[in-house]
């Protein structure tokens, strides 16, 4: 056999056992009713909310918020890509940016999912305080509650945080966010929210 004539059989035996292993391969993940349940969370909202009286500041008033939480789906429907905006004021005897009837905004940008390998729900995200955060979630009943892993700094002190969307009212969600200062084990009330749908599920 001439040196063409073995790189030639060569070649033909290698593209075929890769032909063959790409029949074989098994097919990726495809959204589950993991995902198909968290469609009622990953859709556009607007939402009115309230920072809890004391929790700005020592003795600090309620202070009133509102907001946007908007999504798509993404890589294939594994993820939904959700950005949001909180904005905070005016606040009586607020101080720094929000003095003299200042508001005060924040953004994220967060991906939620079903994580595979862990069998539970995931949010991952960062913020325009330069944070970010990662969260393990479950469903319960017909709530979803988010639960960060680790501590971050906020307020000079270090929190985590814990996010619950109740859909007893499909049409006005019940949203409360909850800090956890390192140390204790009680959940302190920071933020009740009414999330209101813009969109239908996608």
């Amino acid at each position: 056999m001439t040196r063409t004539s073995l790189l030639t059989a060569v070649v033909g035996a290698l593209l075929a056992g890769s032909a063959a292993m790409a029949q074989q391969a098994p097919a990726g993940p495809k959204p589950g009713p993991e995902i198909e349940a968290l469609k009622v969370l990953a859709r556009d909202w607007n939402f009115q909310s309230h920072i809890v009286e004391g929790m700005l500041w020592k003795d600090a008033p309620s202070a009133p918020a509102h907001g946007v939480w908007k999504c798509d789906w993404v890589m294939g429907g594994l993820w939904a890509s959700c950005y949001m905006e909180d904005w905070l004021g005016p606040v009586k005897d607020g101080t720094g940016p929000l003095a003299n009837g200042g508001i005060l905004g924040w953004k994220g940008q967060m991906f939620v999912g079903w994580d595979i390998e862990d069998k539970v729900y995931r949010m991952i995200g960062v913020d325009s305080e330069a944070g970010a955060y990662d969260w393990v979630g479950r469903r319960k009943g017909e709530k979803f509650i988010f639960v960060s892993k680790d501590y971050r700094t906020s307020q000079g002190m270090q929190q985590r945080f814990r996010f619950t969307w109740d859909f007893a009212d499909p049409k006005a969600v019940k949203f409360s966010q909850e800090n956890q200062y390192k140390g204790e084990t009680v959940w302190r009330p920071f933020e009740i929210a009414v999330y209101t749908p813009t969109t239908l599920p996608r």
